[in-house]
């Protein structure tokens, strides 16, 4: 039968008691998935009640003792973590894996040398380009290659570019505007191949924690634009791609004239 046929004709229901009632019913349990997560914290970062609405919509899905037993497991994707501070700590039960500290899921993150080896093979690329153009990301002691890229190489007919979307290019206007005194010269140190290091705790989950030039860093990581090295706690620039992506911003700002060309 159809779900309609276990709800009473005529009468309410809120989220919680369907999801509730049609578990029951079918002895199926839920696989919770939301794609952007933060978004709300990223696009509406001063709108606090907001905010904690859909905090605590994630509480009473994912952790109250009314509907938590409904879900065989919840999967969210996002670039902020999970906050775990004193008014939000309705989700200290997840556990957080991303390009800081990838655990055992790294290969499943990225592309992996040998998948990609595999696509320059069916789509007749010259793997050392696409190694130097969209490779060099680090999840444990893997290389990876930012998967949006190789897509877009695919889909582009092989034509190499920048493929980053708007709103992640948006993302780092976001963060380059930050007024820190020894942003530029790190910015301008990465990009002269030089690593800097960056304090891999200082991003929480929202923009008001991009408070000094760590957390900065640490968040162009979160968003594909700089690698981290775990065992150095060390971000850089990871390729051919990224770095014009860089310069462009860096050159549109008029930063410092010893910044070299590329």
């Amino acid at each position: 039968g159809t779900f309609s046929t276990l709800f009473e004709k005529g009468k309410n229901y809120n989220v919680y008691d369907a999801i509730k009632l049609v578990c029951a019913c079918t002895s199926t349990k839920f696989v919770g998935i939301i794609d952007d997560f933060d978004y709300i914290f990223r696009k509406m970062p001063y709108d606090f009640a907001l905010q904690d609405k859909y905090m605590e919509l994630l509480r009473n899905l994912f952790k109250s003792t009314y509907t938590s037993d409904c879900f065989a497991l919840a999967y969210m994707t996002g670039i902020f973590s999970v906050s775990r501070s004193a008014n939000q700590s309705s989700l200290n039960n997840v556990m957080q894996y991303n390009m800081l500290s990838p655990s055992r899921y790294g290969p499943f993150l990225a592309f992996t040398n040998d998948e990609v080896k595999v696509i320059c093979r069916d789509y007749g690329f010259d793997y050392d380009k696409v190694r130097r153009w969209y490779g060099g990301y680090q999840l444990g002691d893997i290389e990876c290659y930012n998967p949006d890229a190789l897509m877009g190489l695919i889909l582009n007919n092989g034509q190499f570019c920048c493929f980053f979307s708007e709103s992640k290019t948006n993302g780092l206007s976001v963060a380059l505007d930050k007024k820190f005194e020894d942003l530029k010269d790190k910015i301008i140190a990465l990009l002269n191949g030089h690593k800097v290091r960056g304090d891999s705790t200082s991003v929480e989950n929202n923009l008001e924690s991009l408070n000094n030039s760590d957390a900065v860093l640490v968040y162009l990581v979160l968003l594909g634009y700089l690698g981290f090295n775990e065992e150095t706690s060390s971000v850089y620039v990871p390729n051919e791609s990224i770095r014009r992506v860089l310069y462009r911003e860096i050159t549109s700002r008029k930063w410092p004239e010893y910044l070299k060309e590329y």
